[in-house]
């Protein structure tokens, strides 16, 4: 079984330029049609529908395989993204905390002098090693 195959291809050349379409030329250039005709047996023919299959099912694989990995990296990327926004929060209230401390000391009585000042340095070190840890606010 023989399944000819054939095409035509319009030659168009236009101010010394040379172009080949599958639609007429335009008018402003000379045109000339080209046909092509081969002649492919029906086991040539079924055989590239074949391995046209099987390459289009292994390209399916492919993307499938893609898509998942795709979906796989933004699922990391969002718990990334989730987790340095919980460490900035935790870092900007580790920051007012110290704040606080800071006022506390301004306030304290002679008394409390030292608790408030022990507090602050507490405080402060927190922020710092929250905030330097990729915490957020530097």
């Amino acid at each position: 079984m023989i399944t000819p195959a054939s095409a035509e291809t319009y030659k168009c050349v236009d101010k010394g330029v040379s172009t080949y379409m599958q639609t007429p030329c335009p008018d402003s250039a000379t045109q000339s049609l080209h046909k092509s005709s081969n002649n492919i047996s029906g086991k040539d023919y079924q055989q590239a529908v074949n391995t046209s299959e099987k390459e289009k099912a292994d390209l399916n694989k492919l993307l499938s395989a893609r898509q998942k990995e795709e979906e796989k990296y933004q699922k990391e990327q969002r718990k990334i993204s989730a987790k340095n926004e919980k460490d900035k929060q935790k870092c900007a209230s580790l920051q007012l905390s110290a704040k606080w401390a800071k006022e506390e000391l301004a306030n304290a009585t002679a008394k409390s002098m030292s608790k408030a000042k022990t507090k602050l340095k507490k405080a402060n070190e927190k922020a710092e090693l929250q905030c330097k840890s990729g915490g957020g606010q530097r």
